[in-house]
């Protein structure tokens, strides 16, 4: 649904990816190792300059973006403005606080399955472990942690129940949210409901209009 607006290119889960980030930047700067006490000594045998957060924030940044790259990558132009991905496993205060220091730009979007009976049940059926419910039902304390540290201009909350059963209004506030204009969804497509074990994608296609952008600020 986010791809379809312009310049908008968000890929699907990335697994663990920034908890291995997250551990491979933590060793760079971690006071205990080599690479850090040799910093600035460029003639130790660990030598190397000093790292200043931003060069790490710059190196994190385009490898996220090279998880997805562009789909005409070989024309060498990137002709997309926001980039991002979905995932579920960013469940620490080390991986938030890891995404806050290194993509000070980024916006987060939660997108919550509110009815507790559907999310056990799911759970139950596809993972085997109805155990996990507690855990789940933490999402929306994350999502409050994330507004009042950064503010509604930077966080969004959906209930997966209402965009669902809407008729794509949901995602025409939320491309609002983002900064477009003249963006309206007719509907919601839901590729990825499960039927008898299949996964289906809807017939009916549509795009949005020729009109629909991001505002000039």
């Amino acid at each position: 649904m986010l791809n379809l607006l312009p310049g908008m290119r968000i890929s699907g889960e990335i697994g663990d990816t920034i908890e291995k980030m997250e551990d491979i930047w933590s060793y760079l700067i971690d006071e205990e190792e080599n690479l850090v006490k040799a910093r600035g000594n460029i003639n130790d045998r660990w030598g190397h300059n000093k790292y200043p957060p931003e060069y790490l924030s710059c190196a994190a940044q385009k490898f996220v973006e090279a998880l997805n790259p562009p789909e005409n990558f070989s024309d060498g132009k990137d002709p997309d403005t926001i980039i991002g991905f979905k995932e579920l496993r960013i469940d620490t205060l080390r991986q938030v606080e890891f995404l806050l220091t290194h993509f000070p730009c980024s916006r987060f979007i939660f997108n919550v399955r509110s009815d507790p009976l559907s999310l056990k049940f799911s759970q139950k059926k596809w993972l085997n472990n109805d155990d996990l419910l507690d855990k789940s039902q933490k999402v929306p304390l994350v999502h409050r942690y994330m507004q009042q540290r950064l503010g509604a201009s930077r966080v969004y909350y959906m209930d997966m129940v209402e965009w669902s059963e809407g008729d794509g209004k949901e995602f025409n506030l939320l491309a609002s949210w983002l900064g477009y204009e003249n963006c309206v969804f007719p509907s919601v497509f839901h590729d990825n409901l499960v039927v008898q074990n299949k996964w289906m994608t809807d017939k009916d296609r549509f795009t949005l209009d020729w009109n629909c952008r991001l505002k000039q600020f």
